[in-house]
């Protein structure tokens, strides 16, 4: 079933609709009292309802009262005014895949309801507290089409090939994305702190100085962690918790991928912004740049999708930078994540869903020729923020740990990283 087809349900209850939009239950009844838009019905047994479109609402209300300080009422004016008019009718065909995605996350949640806990919780300083959050459910998504089954044997275009062409020489840059620090191991505050060094140090060296807005990926619950230590006005992009087998797996790139496809936050940064895409890149990675030279080529790509190529002594090899024109790309969200597959877990744990960002190549999107270096690549896990002080060594950091002075399994696990990165 596609994506689209997760909205089957005749209406939202309750119990749908308080983990998303995150008040507490007399909150919720006061803006039913003061909004008439949101103001619930009744099923057949007399319980809440709500529809779709007011699901909507509320998490624009939400937005508006709890994160931007709105009075109530002026919410209430600004649903009024969004509700009418053609911009609505143009954001009609979006709104449906976003709201589909919505759903994914109210009720593609773990099938024993108990909640499930981030999976860097445990790990070390600045963990979040409180209580677990729900994960999207891996076996859902599976069931309704979104991801290929475990039985399916190959990705599909496995042997595709990109055209590769040439780098845009004008064309509007897409707001910078950074993602890759997604796939390393340890303490969420060591990772934020050289994250924020990292990527301050690399805007400074390699771009022109013009202020392009930058978005982080960031495991949901830790944003406050990210917030104090990047630059002020990043757009930290939470993304969904995953479980598999009741148990929360770590897919970086396919819980990137719903976000990017369901986030209103998101979008409402980019029509601020004035862009219309996000440029994906690895601030970790040599062979990946802020210079975004992609994005033009990617709202010119039938799929909206183009990913970076690098010369390499057997025609080009791909790197770990893309470009994603989001109005373009979003109906083809269950193409895109069926590129991954479902591989035994390399500590024979059952499987995993495996899905790198040059997975997408299969997607038939042009290889874009893009700027690299000549350090070698960063191996990501544990051993993470030792391989930043050995290939940047000229950045600003503080408080890297001496090679080899790391936890013992910190060299131990490098055959591993490198399997799970498909480096």
């Amino acid at each position: 079933m596609a994506v689209s087809g997760l909205l089957d349900k005749g209406g939202y209850t309750l119990q749908d609709v308080l983990p998303l939009v995150r008040v507490k239950p007399h909150v919720l009844r006061y803006w039913e009292q003061m909004l008439p838009l949101v103001r619930s019905g009744r099923d057949e047994g007399g319980h809440r309802i709500w529809t779709a479109a007011q699901l909507r609402m509320l998490l624009r209300v939400r937005h508006l009262v709890v994160e931007r300080g709105v009075a109530v009422t002026a919410a209430g004016e600004a649903l009024l005014r969004e509700a009418s008019g053609d911009s609505a009718r143009v954001k009609a065909g979006l709104e449906g895949v976003r709201d589909a995605l919505a759903a994914t996350l109210i009720r593609l949640r773990d099938p024993s309801g108990s909640g499930l806990a981030l999976a860097g919780s445990s790990a070390g300083d600045n963990a979040p507290a409180g209580p677990g959050r729900y994960g999207i459910a891996l076996e859902q998504l599976v069931a309704r089409g979104v991801l290929p089954s475990p039985e399916e044997t190959s990705r599909q275009g496995r042997d595709s090939s990109l055209s590769v062409v040439a780098p845009a020489r004008s064309g509007r840059e897409g707001a910078r994305l950074v993602y890759s620090h997604l796939f390393a191991r340890g303490a969420p505050g060591e990772i934020a702190r050289h994250l924020a060094a990292l990527v301050r140090h690399r805007l400074e060296q390699e771009t022109s100085g013009e202020d392009v807005p930058l978005i982080v990926a960031v495991p949901g619950g830790l944003e406050d962690l990210y917030e104090r230590c990047l630059p002020r006005h990043t757009f930290l992009l939470p993304l969904p918790t995953l479980s598999c087998q009741h148990t929360v797996c770590t897919a970086p790139t396919l819980a990137l991928l719903l976000a990017l496809a369901s986030s209103r936050e998101l979008d409402r940064a980019l029509r601020e912004w004035q862009r219309e895409t996000v440029h994906i890149w690895a601030a970790d990675s040599p062979h990946s740049s802020p210079r975004d030279v992609i994005s033009p080529l990617a709202i010119a790509a039938p799929g909206g999708l183009a990913l970076g190529v690098r010369p390499a002594p057997s025609g080009h090899r791909l790197t770990e930078a893309a470009a994603i024109h989001l109005a373009t790309w979003r109906p083809r969200l269950e193409r895109t994540t069926r590129c991954g597959e479902w591989v035994p877990h390399p500590r024979g744990k059952g499987r995993f869903f495996r899905l790198w960002l040059r997975d997408l190549a299969a997607l038939g999107g042009p290889g874009v020729l893009v700027p690299g270096a000549s350090r070698p690549g960063v191996w990501r896990g544990s051993s993470w923020l030792e391989q930043l002080r050995l290939v940047w060594g000229d950045a600003p950091f503080s408080g890297l740990p001496a090679p080899g002075s790391g936890p013992p399994e910190a060299n131990s696990g490098r055959e591993e990283n490198r399997e799970e990165q498909g480096q």
